[in-house]
C-alpha cells in the first residue's frame, strides 16, 4: 500500500499551485483599481509566494529538487541581477522596485517571475507533468476563447469598446499574445502525441481554436509574428528534416499558403470586403507603406526616437526600471500632441530593454534567447537529441514569434507567465533528466528540521504580507476614495488618509494622483467648505511630498499646479509650472496651465508669448491655435486672431469661451454676439441657452430688439423656462442687462 508522507504530500501540494496558475487569465477583480491588471498580478503573486516556501521546505527535505545548472538557469539569473543593478543605480529605486497598479511590473514583478521558473523548473520534472501542465493551459485558453466568441457575439461587452475582442485579459494586444503562444503549444503537443490519434484532432482544433481568437483581437504585431514565425520554423524542418519527407512537403505547403494568403491580401486591400472588415482592414493596412508611416509617425516611431535619446544619455545600465516618463518628459517631442499625454513604456522591446537596464540590460535579456536556441540546436555526438527537428524548428519559431510582436508592444503577466512557462520546460529538457534521481531525501524529523520549517513558514507568511496584502489593501481603499460615499466627501477623505498611510508599497504614487485629481474637482463643487479644504491640505502636502521623493517627474508637477490653480494659488502655481517647463521644455500642458494663469492675472501679451510657444513647436496643434487666438483676443490683437483662426477655422472660435471672456472683457458685445450666432448655427440651433446667451450679448451691444426676439427664441424652443424667459425679457427692456 502506498504511504503518503510529508513529503509527498508537499510535492503534490506544490504540483496542484503550479497547475492553478494557468487558471489566473480568466479572473477579473472587478472590486479592484485596474481590474484587469492588478488581480491577476495579486493572484499570481500570493501563489507564487506560497509555492516558492513549500519548495524550501521540500527543498530542505529533499535535495533531489535542487535548481540544475542549465545555461538557460544561468541567462535568467543573469538577466534579473543586471535588471536589479540598474535598478540600485537608477534614477528612482522606489518606482523601479514596486511600479504601479497601473503595469504591476518593477523588479517585484520580476523576483515573483524568477521565483515562479525556479520553482516549475524544480518541481515538474518530467515529460508527463509538463505535458499535463500545457493541456490545462490549453484548457485554459478554451474558456476564454469562448468568452472571447460571447464577445463578438454582442453577449458580453468589449471592455476597450470597438470589435477588437480583449476577454479576461481587457486589452486585444495582451490577448493577441496569449493566444499566439497556445498556438504553438497545441502544435507542440500535436506532434509529440504518439499514442492517441484523437488528442492529435484535439490539438489541431485547440491551434485552430486560438488562430481564431488571434485574428478577431486584430493585433497585427501578434498577427505578424504568428506568420513569421510559422514560416520560421516550417522553413527549418524543409531544411533540416532529412527523415520525415510527409512533415517537410506538409512545412513547405506552409510556406506557401502564408506567402499566397499575404499576395492575396495585397491584391485585394484597397476592397470594400476588406476596408469594411474591422479586422481584415487593420492587418490590409500594413501593406501600405504609406499608411504605416502615417499611422505610426504621431506615436511609435516619434517615442522610439525618444527612448534612443534617453539611452544615449545612460547607455551602461540605462535609467532602471519603470522610469521611461522622466525620459520621455525631457526629450518629448511636441508633434505628439494629438497622442495621448504620457507613455511609460517606448511599446518596442529592444528600447524599452535599453532603457531600463542599458546595454547590459539588453545583452542579458538577448542572453536567454541565445541560451535557449543553444539548447534546441546543439549537436549531441554518440547521444539522442534532445529535441526532434519539428520541436526544435516550432520552439525557434514560437520564441521569434514572441520577440517579433514585442517590438511593438510590451509584456504583461499573461505573456510573462507563458514565456517563463516555456523557458523552464526547455530548461527541464535540457538538463540531463537522470540528475534528478541523485540526492538526498529526508524521511524522519528531527529538531533542526521543525526549526527550518517554522522559519521558512514564518517568512513566507510575513512575505505575503508585506508584498501583496498591503498592496490589496491599499487598493481596495484607493476605489473607495474615489468612489461617492453616503458619509460624503469626508468620508472619502477619510480613505485616502487610509490608503496614504501605505506609503511603503505600490500604489502610493497613484493614491497620491487620484488624490490631487479629485482634489482639482471639488474646488468648484458644492461641497462642505471645511471638508474641501482639509483635501486641499492634504493633497498638497503629499504631492509636495511625491515631488521630494521624485523631483525630475513633471506630472507630479503639473498635477500639483492644476491642484494650487483650481483653488486660487496662482503664485505658487506658477511657480512649478516654471519649474515644470525647465524639466521639459516641450510638453505643451504646461504652457498651456501657465497661460491661463497669466490670463488670471490679466497680464495678456505674457500669455500670449506663453501660448505661443506651443504652438510654434507644433504648428498643426489646433488646440495650441486657439490659445493663441484667445490671449491675442484679450490683448487687443484682433489682426492676429483673423490671421490665426479666419473663416476656415471657425469651429476653433466657437469651442473655446475664452474668446467670449475675451471680448466681453474689452465691451466687444458685437463681436460676441456674432460668437453665439455662429455656435448656433453650426453648433446646436435647438439650444434655448445658446439663445439666452446671445440676447444678453445683444443686449450689451445696446441692441434690445435682438436682444428680445433671441429671449423669445429660447422660449418658444423651451416653454417650460417662459417665467423665467419673460423676467429677462423685462429686464432687458428696464436696462439691467
Amino acid at each position: 500500500m502506498y504511504k503518503l508522507t510529508f513529503n509527498t504530500v508537499l510535492r503534490y501540494a506544490l504540483v496542484g499551485g503550479l497547475f492553478l496558475i494557468p487558471f489566473i487569465p480568466l479572473y477579473v477583480a472587478k472590486g479592484m483599481f485596474f481590474p484587469f491588471i492588478v488581480g491577476k498580478n495579486f493572484a499570481f503573486r500570493i501563489l507564487v509566494e506560497l509555492l516558492f516556501g513549500g519548495w524550501l521546505i521540500l527543498l530542505w527535505r529533499d535535495t533531489r529538487y535542487r535548481p540544475r545548472f542549465s545555461w538557460i538557469l544561468a541567462a535568467v539569473t543573469l538577466f534579473f541581477s543586471v535588471t536589479l543593478l540598474a535598478d540600485l543605480f537608477g534614477e528612482n529605486l522606489f518606482r523601479s522596485f514596486w511600479s504601479n497598479f497601473e503595469r504591476m511590473d518593477g523588479f517585484v514583478g520580476y523576483l515573483h517571475f524568477f521565483a515562479y521558473f525556479l520553482v516549475i523548473s524544480s518541481v515538474l520534472h518530467t515529460e508527463k507533468l509538463w505535458t499535463r501542465f500545457f493541456q490545462t493551459t490549453l484548457g485554459a485558453s478554451v474558456i476564454i476563447a469562448i468568452y472571447s466568441f460571447f464577445q463578438l457575439a454582442g453577449l458580453v461587452v468589449i471592455n476597450q469598446g470597438g470589435a477588437r475582442i480583449d476577454a479576461t485579459l481587457g486589452n486585444a494586444s495582451y490577448l493577441g499574445l496569449y493566444a499566439l503562444f497556445h498556438i504553438f503549444i497545441a502544435l507542440i503537443l500535436l506532434m509529440q502525441e504518439k499514442k492517441h490519434a484523437y488528442l492529435r484532432w484535439v490539438y489541431g482544433a485547440l491551434a485552430l481554436l486560438n488562430f481564431v481568437v488571434l485574428f478577431n483581437t486584430a493585433t497585427r504585431g501578434a498577427i505578424l509574428g504568428l506568420m513569421g514565425g510559422a514560416v520560421l520554423a516550417a522553413l527549418l524542418i524543409v531544411i533540416s528534416e532529412k527523415q520525415w519527407t510527409s512533415l517537410r512537403k506538409v512545412s513547405l505547403g506552409i510556406i506557401i499558403i502564408i506567402l499566397l494568403l499575404v499576395g492575396i491580401l495585397f491584391a485585394i486591400r484597397d476592397t470594400s470586403f476588406v476596408i469594411n472588415s474591422d479586422v481584415l482592414g487593420r492587418v490590409a493596412s500594413l501593406t501600405k507603406v504609406e499608411s504605416v508611416l502615417k499611422d505610426q509617425s504621431n506615436s511609435r516611431f516619434r517615442i522610439w526616437s525618444m527612448a534612443w535619446e534617453g539611452f544615449k544619455e545612460h547607455p551602461v545600465l540605462g535609467w532602471g526600471q519603470e522610469n521611461f516618463p522622466l525620459l520621455f518628459s525631457k526629450y518629448y517631442d511636441p508633434r505628439m500632441y494629438a497622442q495621448e499625454p504620457w507613455f511609460d513604456r517606448a511599446h518596442n522591446v529592444v528600447l524599452d530593454k535599453l532603457v531600463d537596464g542599458g546595454v547590459l540590460g539588453f545583452l542579458s535579456y538577448l542572453s536567454i534567447f541565445s541560451a535557449a536556441l543553444y539548447y534546441l540546436w546543439r549537436m549531441q555526438r554518440n547521444e539522442k537529441e534532445t529535441f526532434s527537428i519539428f520541436e526544435k524548428s516550432v520552439f525557434t519559431g514560437l520564441l521569434a514569434a514572441y520577440f517579433f510582436q514585442n517590438l511593438f508592444i510590451f509584456d504583461q503577466f499573461a505573456s510573462y507567465f507563458l514565456f517563463f512557462s516555456i523557458l523552464a520546460y526547455l530548461h527541464v529538457r535540457s538538463i540531463n533528466g537522470e540528475e534528478i534521481q541523485r540526492g538526498r531525501e529526508r524521511t524522519s524529523f528531527d529538531p533542526k528540521d521543525y526549526i527550518v520549517i517554522t522559519s521558512i513558514v514564518l517568512a513566507t507568511i510575513f512575505l505575503v504580507y508585506v508584498v501583496s496584502i498591503n498592496g490589496i489593501k491599499a487598493n481596495h481603499l484607493i476605489l473607495k476614495a474615489m468612489r461617492p460615499q453616503t458619509g460624503g466627501i469626508s468620508k472619502n477623505l477619510e480613505y485616502f488618509k487610509e490608503a496614504l498611510a501605505y506609503d511603503h508599497t505600490v500604489g502610493i504614487m497613484e493614491t497620491r494622483e487620484q488624490l490631487a485629481t479629485i482634489t482639482s474637482g471639488l474646488a468648484s463643487a458644492q461641497s462642505d467648505r471645511e471638508a474641501k479644504d482639509a483635501f486641499f491640505t492634504l493633497a498638497k502636502t503629499e504631492m509636495h511630498t511625491q515631488i521630494e521623493a521624485q523631483p525630475n517627474d513633471v506630472r507630479y508637477r503639473l498635477f500639483l499646479a492644476n491642484l494650487l490653480t483650481s483653488f486660487g494659488a496662482l503664485e505658487d502655481a506658477t511657480t512649478e509650472l516654471e519649474k515644470g517647463i525647465a524639466l521639459s521644455p516641450h510638453k505643451e500642458q504646461f504652457y498651456f496651465l501657465l497661460g491661463n494663469v497669466y490670463l488670471s492675472f490679466k497680464q495678456y501679451d505674457k500669455a500670449f508669448a506663453t501660448f505661443n510657444v506651443p504652438f510654434e513647436n507644433a504648428p498643426g496643434n489646433s488646440h495650441a491655435r486657439q490659445l493663441v487666438a484667445a490671449a491675442a483676443a484679450y490683448a487687443g490683437k484682433d489682426d492676429v486672431v483673423d490671421e490665426l483662426l479666419g473663416s476656415k477655422d471657425t469651429e476653433n472660435l466657437l469651442a473655446n469661451p475664452l474668446f467670449v471672456n475675451a471680448y466681453a472683457s474689452r465691451g466687444m458685445y458685437r463681436r460676441v454676439a456674432e460668437i453665439w450666432e455662429k455656435r448656433i448655427q453650426y453648433e446646436d440651433p435647438n439650444n434655448p441657452q445658446f439663445y439666452v446667451s446671445l440676447g444678453a450679448a445683444y443686449a450689451a451691444a445696446g441692441e434690445t430688439g435682438k436682444a428680445i426676439t433671441a429671449v423669445r427664441k429660447a422660449i418658444e424652443i423651451a416653454p417650460q423656462y417662459e417665467a423665467q424667459g419673460e423676467e429677462l425679457i423685462q429686464r432687458i427692456r428696464n436696462g439691467d442687462l
